[in-house]
């Protein structure tokens, strides 16, 4: 068998495997945090947590942003016989992970990422469940930020956007006139979260300073108390 054959194989058994692998991470987070718990003093340490819990919540949302994409893009699409409700589809794409946020967050205080590790976002001062305007209020910067991208894409379907040409900007790599930039932003704006949520004890990143919330965890030991 030829080399490059071999590298072919190689090359695809890898993707495979790294694909099965980013499917993989929500059961096995469960598995683990399900059987793991932290002292109260370690409540706050929840980068990992928050990290996986994003990850599980991108998967969660997949089928509703592939239903979208296949709406949208595929030569059947509804923006070739009724624009209008092609317009009402991006919206409710451009709209549904940030509705998915709010709300759960509004209602449980965790989405179905933060309930696989075991985390919840609280009001920072009293640590009691946060309203919906706190949920509102974690997100409202990025809502802001990527705002012009999800116009711009409104806009080319609703002044007839050639098919061919028409790009709804699922992502942050616009090549658009006047939304590269905004996505550049957007990557600054998730840098300086990180780096907050690293930077301080009860690691609240800036959305949380915002929303006056902070992120703890579920799966404390309570302390035995002295006899």
């Amino acid at each position: 068998m030829e080399w490059w054959r071999v590298l072919a194989w190689l090359i695809t058994i890898g993707a495979a495997l790294i694909i099965l692998s980013l499917f993989a991470i929500p059961p096995i987070a469960w598995w683990v945090y399900k059987r793991s718990s932290v002292p109260l003093e370690h409540r706050y340490k929840t980068f990992w947590a928050r990290l996986w819990a994003s990850w599980t919540d991108g998967l969660v949302l997949m089928p509703v942003a592939l239903l979208f994409w296949y709406l949208l893009l595929s030569k059947t699409s509804l923006w070739e016989t009724a624009r209008w409700l092609a317009v009402i589809v991006l919206i409710m794409h451009h709209a549904y992970s940030w509705f998915f946020s709010i709300f759960m967050h509004g209602r449980w205080g965790q989405t179905v990422g933060k309930m696989v590790t075991r985390v919840k976002v609280v009001d920072a001062t009293t640590e009691e469940p946060i309203t919906y305007k706190k949920a509102f209020l974690r997100d409202a910067v990025p809502i802001l930020l990527v705002f012009p991208l999800h116009a711009h894409s409104l806009y080319q379907l609703i002044t007839g956007a050639e098919y061919q040409g028409f790009q709804p900007n699922f992502g942050l790599s616009a090549q658009a006139g006047g939304t590269t930039w905004t996505g550049f932003i957007v990557w600054i704006w998730w840098f300086a979260e990180i780096v907050s949520m690293l930077t301080n004890e009860k690691r609240r990143a800036i959305h949380d300073f915002i929303a006056g919330t902070v992120v703890v965890r579920t799966n404390i030991v309570e302390p035995m108390e002295e006899e």
